[in-house]
């Protein structure tokens, strides 16, 4: 037989080697299966997941395939925990064997293992594979057996703190089954509002107002079946909200910290944050700021695809760079495209934000202007029109929002000068001023009958006609009060009855 292995990786002799150094423990039902008996049949070993503290392999036999979850305790708070919290080790492995007891279909346990003789500490998890498929968003029968599924986990008390549609498949019989199931806690009564919360947790991940209304409808009808008070979509909807935005607080907060992402730079010279796969040390840095070619007012460079932005660190005064390295890290998560933030260092009087250079880019005039045909031009300005709608639907709030900071890359528009960007609830009066401020940044290129479309595209017919008039008078009043002459644009266009 032959073995496949992913290249690059640990191979099945060594897997198997480091696995007999393992303290192992069958489960029950497999009292007489063997680590020897496992590698003695295996047909394919594949690495699934790799991280620093975690990996995943499958493992395909003569007769069975199987996943492995091998976790290391590298991390100091993990460390801290394993030994306040040592029955947090094999929380998967009871709560498996719980789920499967009560009458839940969840992967089965196969064989637990732990090496507290290495270091790091290691422990792991086998596994049988379930054959199927991963759950369908568009089929309504998955819907309908999903609903029922989620029905029997609460009323048996299972709340699944994990719970999105990678941890669950549907088997060749249609029946879904639970995967990675570390976060799950058992109560004897789940609470109403803890039914709501998981019910949010799970469509938060399934982008709720893009889905079929038919196909939430079933799903609620099958759900709430036997209840005496039903869910309402508009709790979930809710609960999906509330969700979002605490996950998007806590993801935003790991570029200033260690995190499987991130690393905290500190030294003498220099000290700050860093993606964990940027290669640059304080050397090169300083190599940069003396080697750099020069790109705007001599504040910003660009050294080996790098740009660099510096600022004067003042008492009192917040840190730029700074705040372009959370908002770069924010704008990620949320799904605006700006440059990839790399990393903020901060000197004794400096700080320099780091964020990789695109150098196909092209300002936002620029682009426009080269444009010919008049076609293209508009479905140019679409687009622009609905990325600035979803700037807003987010409550991204540029103060700056000018052409100059817009960058266009192979037909992409990208934010850049992110010091002046700040997330918070947008009034209509700072979108008008938003709209204003591009407007009025825009040459001549672009018409007067181009920038009302650009209007209807960012409204989508959203507005009423009489509402649309307001409002774009309020556009144009705004942009006769700036300073255009930057942007050659000429005001006279707007003077029109």
């Amino acid at each position: 037989m032959t073995v496949h292995i992913t290249p690059d990786y640990i191979t099945a002799e060594k897997l198997h080697k480091e696995l007999l150094n393992f303290d192992i423990f069958p489960a029950d039902k497999y009292s007489d299966f063997t680590i020897n008996q496992l590698f003695n049949n295996i047909i394919n070993l594949e690495i699934i997941k790799q991280s620093n503290k975690r990996r995943v392999y499958y493992i395909q036999t003569a007769m069975e395939e199987f996943f492995l979850k091998i976790s290391l305790i590298i991390r100091r708070k993990d460390r801290f925990r394993h030994k306040v919290l040592p029955w947090r080790r094999w929380a998967e492995w009871r709560n498996l064997h719980k789920l499967n007891r009560i009458g839940i279909n969840a992967a089965e346990p196969v064989l637990r293992g732990e090496n507290r003789g290495q270091k790091p500490h290691a422990f792991f998890i086998l596994t049988r594979k379930i054959t199927g498929n991963v759950f369908n968003e568009e089929s309504p029968d998955d819907f309908n057996k999903l609903g029922r599924y989620i029905a029997l986990l609460h009323s048996k008390g299972v709340y699944f703190a994990d719970f999105h549609p990678g941890n669950l498949i549907i088997d060749h019989d249609s029946k879904p089954h639970l995967i990675d199931v570390q976060e799950i806690y058992f109560w004897y009564k789940l609470p109403r509002f803890l039914r709501i919360n998981n019910l949010g947790l799970f469509f938060s991940h399934l982008k709720l107002h893009k889905l079929d209304r038919n196909l939430i409808d079933n799903f609620l009808f099958n759900y709430n079946l036997g209840l005496k008070k039903p869910v309402r979509l508009k709790e979930i909807i809710l609960s999906v909200s509330r969700y979002q935005k605490r996950r998007f607080y806590s993801r935003s907060k790991r570029c200033c910290m260690n995190s499987s992402e991130f690393i905290i730079v500190k030294n003498e010279k220099i000290r700050g944050f860093k993606k964990r796969d940027f290669s640059w040390t304080e050397e090169e840095l300083f190599l940069a700021l003396k080697k750099g070619d020069p790109v705007k007012k001599g504040r910003v460079l660009t050294f080996m695809g790098v740009c660099i932005k510096k600022r004067d660190t003042k008492l009192f005064q917040k840190d730029k760079s700074l705040i372009s390295w959370k908002m770069s890290r924010q704008m990620e998560i949320i799904g605006i495209p700006v440059p990839k933030g790399l990393g903020y260092f901060k000197t004794a009087n400096k700080s320099f934000f780091l964020s990789e250079f695109l150098s196909k880019g092209i300002l936002l005039n620029g682009y426009l202007s080269s444009i010919v045909d008049w076609q293209k031009k508009r479905d140019a300005l679409r687009e622009l029109a609905l990325w600035l709608k979803k700037i807003h639907d987010h409550n991204v709030w540029q103060k700056d929002f000018k052409s100059s900071n817009v960058l266009c890359v192979d037909d992409k528009y990208f934010m850049i000068d992110l010091d002046s960007v700040r997330v918070h609830p947008l009034s209509e009066k700072k979108k008008i001023i938003n709209l204003a401020q591009l407007n009025a940044s825009l040459s001549n290129a672009i018409s007067c009958k181009d920038r009302i479309r650009f209007f209807l595209y960012y409204s989508e017919g959203k507005i009423s006609k009489q509402k649309q008039r307001s409002i774009y008078k309020k556009i144009i009043s705004i942009t006769l009060t700036k300073n255009t002459s930057l942007f050659g644009l000429n005001t006279a266009m707007f003077k029109f009855k």
